[in-house]
């Protein structure tokens, strides 16, 4: 999405119509790894992320982003069960004393307070995303990395009704810019 302020208010232009995209595997051991990639392309508003795996060894340049066969093009990503969850947060019933103290006081109050038992206290990297401080309510996006690696099916459970379910569909990218 892009943003931009008229003098007045703030007009919000939807993703563009990509449907190419260059594709590659990284990997974050830890969520200290990860926190690190998210570091190393944060200035590239092209750069986006997929809950997914590229199929094939190589890097992909110029391909849809496919996790099954469709229209004479091959699959290009695959869903795997990984320790990365992403918990997208738009809509949050967060305080407004807690949203006066910041985005991460707000993360920290979802974390705690609005995600299930197994988040509580967990470590965290968080992102506030493109509609905070535009768009009411908490928008910021928190990525945690589990002990084990969690299905798309049991990621989507855990988060049903707090977070975005957007990152949990398949080949949906995540801007991280």
């Amino acid at each position: 999405k892009t943003l931009h302020w008229d003098g007045s208010t703030w007009n919000i232009k939807g993703f563009d119509s990509s449907k190419l995209f260059d594709l590659q595997t990284f990997r974050a051991n830890t969520l200290w790894d990860f926190y690190q990639l998210l570091l190393s392309k944060a200035d590239n508003p092209r750069v986006c992320l997929f809950r997914n795996i590229v199929i094939g060894d190589k890097p992909l340049r110029s391909v849809r982003r496919l996790t099954r066969p469709r229209e004479n093009h091959a699959a290009t990503l695959q869903d795997i069960p990984t320790r990365l969850i992403i918990a997208d947060i738009d809509d949050g019933d967060v305080p407004s004393d807690v949203m006066l103290k910041g985005p991460e006081a707000a993360c920290l109050y979802i974390r705690d307070t609005l995600l299930p038992d197994e988040f509580k206290g967990a470590s965290a990297v968080w992102q506030a995303t493109s509609g905070l401080g535009i768009k009411p309510g908490p928008r910021v996006r928190l990525f945690f990395a589990s002990e084990r690696p969690v299905s798309i099916v049991q990621a989507k459970a855990w988060l049903k009704g707090i977070a975005d379910s957007a990152p949990f569909n398949g080949a949906t990218p995540t801007y991280i810019a």
